[in-house]
């Protein structure tokens, strides 16, 4: 697997990109020449499905009461534990307004095998306006079933709110696999591809691009498979939009039906394809 690759014609590149694994669990990956498009080795991702809660749980209640569990996260908006209560998250738990009352009793952690997600990640980003994506995919190991709708690619800023993400999803009538984006825009609205904006993802390793861009109603979210263009979103209210985060692999949404597996190979990352 190639990690990253810095075309020697650029002018700007990101720097030396880091990748952090994920934890383990339901979801995993492995490292191996099977998966490779090119090179060695290459990544080879499981969807989980062991996981039958809701995959990100919201708590924002005066008082709390029962235990909460998320295959993702929880986010505590606020809340206060009066006589018991567990958290149990497959990812992360995050607190922002919480507090426990006296004689309450409250116990939180992380349990690596609710989570269906699997995903590498690089920090090497630096609140960029600009980010440009390239990697390979196979998918014809996978089984994805139709009400499965799940991200291979994700860019956050430094809060951690998701900005893009490229997704998977099985359409019924034609029977195909499709590629399809969502972005953020400022005020936390999501905007997604339409049902013909779609793109069908054929058997075979194929080459994706993905163009990420902030603007003041002029930002954009573009794809192209193959080097074919395809258009995507254009005309988004994300000025405030950073990346300084990028997830790869099975990052979130809903993959709960998916059986097998799929090879992701030779990710590139930039922030400008000429000078």
């Amino acid at each position: 697997m190639r990690r990253t690759a810095i075309w020697p014609t650029m002018a700007v590149a990101l720097g030396a990109v880091s990748w952090l694994a994920a934890p383990l669990s339901a979801g995993a990956l492995d490292v191996n020449a099977t998966a490779a498009a090119e090179g060695a080795n290459g990544l080879e991702v499981t969807p989980g499905s062991s996981c039958v809660a809701s995959t990100h749980v919201t708590v924002d209640e005066a008082s709390i009461v029962g235990d909460r569990t998320a295959c993702s996260t929880i986010t505590v908006k606020q809340g206060a534990v009066g006589s018991s209560s567990t958290f149990a998250a497959g990812d992360v738990i995050v607190f922002e307004d919480f507090s426990v009352s006296a004689g309450g009793v409250f116990t939180a952690g992380t349990d690596a095998s609710l989570s269906p997600f699997a995903w590498v990640g690089t920090d090497s980003p630096s609140s960029e306006t600009s980010y440009i994506a390239r990697f390979m995919i196979n998918l014809d190991p996978a089984t994805i079933v139709g009400s499965d709708r799940f991200s291979v690619l994700e860019g956050f800023d430094s809060a951690g709110a998701s900005w893009f993400k490229v997704l998977l999803r099985r359409n019924a009538a034609p029977a195909e696999n499709r590629l399809l984006l969502e972005a953020r825009e400022d005020n936390g609205t999501l905007v997604a591809t339409s049902f013909g904006a779609e793109i069908m993802v054929p058997a075979g390793w194929h080459e994706v691009e993905v163009r990420f861009g902030a603007g003041v109603g002029t930002g954009t979210l573009l794809v192209a498979l193959d080097a074919v263009p395809f258009g995507g979103l254009t005309g988004l209210a994300n000025a405030t939009g950073r990346i300084d985060l990028v997830r790869f692999g099975a990052v979130g949404g809903e993959p709960a039906g998916t059986t097998g597996s799929y090879y992701l190979d030779s990710y590139e990352s930039f922030r400008t394809l000429s000078p």
